[in-house]
């Protein structure tokens, strides 16, 4: 599969979720065009922190490679759009979850996301098309926001957050959420607390605590992870800690 994928310029990499099943990864993005820099990612450092949505490849030409593929090789469950960074950055990706619908009716559409760019309508009304939604929220008070995921300088939490809901009570489709707590830096009560009250506003349909521990951050303590099955007892809907 590795040399089948060698030809192509868009499609990343063919693997395989349990909540979803086969799934084909698409890159719009050039590497790395992020909103955020996040301390945990792992595709690397941003090198192009922008504010702006672009149409970095055209969106036929994207769909070209995702047609051949699914004609020639094979036909996924899912085809998850995301990139080396941001895919709400991405203008074009309307044009293209549109045509691949179009085309392929039968095929799940998914997206990961920062949540970032929620907070514009454009940017809402695009992904209403698919049918899987992840996005990462790991604090609500702005400065462990800025210390986790060192956004670009003109966004601002509180509309983040904003964004998030407004899209979440719109939205039908499967939506989950991931937490990655960093220790000294969002692993205390207040900020479990304030983090608990605004999922159980957004109520996913599960909801994914990790912990990063590397690049020089020790893992939480068991106490805190008990702590986070507390706060979280009430939630109604799937759990999946990843430590």
């Amino acid at each position: 599969m590795v040399q089948t994928l060698s030809k192509y310029k868009y499609i990343q990499e063919v693997k395989t979720d349990p909540k979803v099943g086969e799934m084909l990864i698409i890159n719009f993005n050039p590497y790395k065009v992020c909103s955020f820099n996040c301390i945990f990612c792992g595709i690397g450092p941003t090198t192009d922190k922008i504010y702006e949505r672009k149409c970095f490849y055209p969106p036929e030409e994207v769909f070209s490679e995702v047609r051949d593929f699914i004609e020639n090789i094979k036909q996924p469950d899912c085809i998850w759009l995301t990139g080396l960074g941001e895919p709400s950055l991405y203008s074009g990706f309307s044009q293209l979850s549109n045509t691949i619908k179009n085309f392929y009716p039968n095929i799940k559409i998914g997206v990961s996301s920062n949540g970032s760019f929620l907070m514009f309508q454009e940017v809402r009304e695009d992904f209403k098309i698919c049918d899987y939604i992840v996005i990462n929220l790991n604090s609500v008070f702005s400065d462990e926001f800025i210390q986790i995921s060192r956004p670009h300088r003109d966004i601002k939490l509180k509309e983040v957050i904003k964004g998030i809901i407004s899209f979440r009570k719109g939205y039908s489709g499967i939506f989950g959420v991931v937490s990655i707590f960093v220790k000294g830096i969002n692993d205390n009560l207040k900020s479990l607390q304030a983090l608990n009250a605004i999922i159980m506003k957004i109520l996913p349909n599960f909801f994914v605590v990790k912990n990063f521990a590397c690049k020089g951050y020790k893992p939480i303590s068991d106490e805190f992870k008990d702590a986070i099955s507390e706060a979280f007892k009430d939630f109604p809907n799937e759990i999946i800690y990843k430590y």
